[in-house]
């Protein structure tokens, strides 16, 4: 018995200790002596090195995207900035050769004498209320009817939404002599409100495409987000349909 002990005490001083948390062969080691197992050593884990690959990854990424972005700003920005400028330049610095991106002599005789024409200033009046017009006839027309062919998404919604976006191939010209008998019978011609309703005749289809796109990215928890809340009805439906209004900003 006495050499039974002998040897086991000579095998606890050779086996080096077993701590919790410790890896490595020595560890695995000691595992294996003691339960009778194949020691498998433990390969340290490199979690942070990996996020912080990932996490340098994305900023790079991020950072060419944002180059990617000033550069295609600078190059389609540039003409206008440069008709901008242009406008404030007196008549001898606008044919200058070379030419020059800013003006030597600031002015605003161009602006003066542009809107000191008789029937200029009247055509800009006009040509904002038939814009603000048009939108607003684009936005009551095409948001209902984005909203049905997403929330429904019936066979007869999607042939509309095709014949819709097929209706953008005909040329305007095509439309303009039955559009302008119709706003000739009914006293509307040479107004604003007609232009207002050829330019949403024209514009609308691709309205509706577009709002029908937006309301597809529309997440679905939106959509049943009014109905947990208790709402119903009309309140159920324009909670969510007009997402930048108040109701769908809580």
């Amino acid at each position: 018995m006495s050499s039974l002990e002998t040897s086991k005490s000579d095998l606890k001083q050779q086996t080096p200790e077993y701590r919790p948390g410790h890896s490595g062969v020595a560890a695995s080691a000691s595992v294996g002596a003691s339960t009778g197992r194949i020691p498998v050593p433990r390969l340290p884990r490199r979690k942070g090195r990996n996020r912080e690959g990932l996490e340098a990854g994305k900023r790079s990424t991020r950072t060419l995207l944002w180059i990617v972005l000033a550069a295609a700003l600078v190059i389609y920005g540039f003409p206008f900035v440069y008709l901008v400028l242009t406008s404030f330049k007196t008549p001898i610095d606008t044919i200058a050769v070379p030419p020059t991106i800013l003006p030597s002599e600031w002015t605003l005789e161009n602006y003066t004498s542009a809107l000191g024409r008789s029937g200029v200033l009247a055509s800009m009046i006009n040509s904002v209320q038939t814009a603000v017009v048009s939108t607003l006839l684009s936005l009551v027309l095409a948001v209902p009817a984005a909203y049905g062919i997403t929330r429904y998404k019936t066979p007869s919604g999607q042939v509309f939404i095709m014949a819709a976006l097929v209706t953008r191939m005909v040329p305007p010209v095509a439309i303009g002599i039955p559009l302008a008998s119709m706003m000739s019978a009914v006293g509307l011609a040479d107004t604003p409100i007609a232009l207002a309703i050829a330019h949403t005749t024209i514009s609308l289809p691709l309205s509706i495409w577009l709002m029908a796109s937006f309301f597809e990215a529309v997440p679905g928890t939106w959509r049943k987000r009014p109905r947990l809340t208790g709402a119903a009805g009309s309140e159920h439906s324009g909670g969510w349909l007009s997402p930048w209004s108040p109701a769908a900003s809580q």
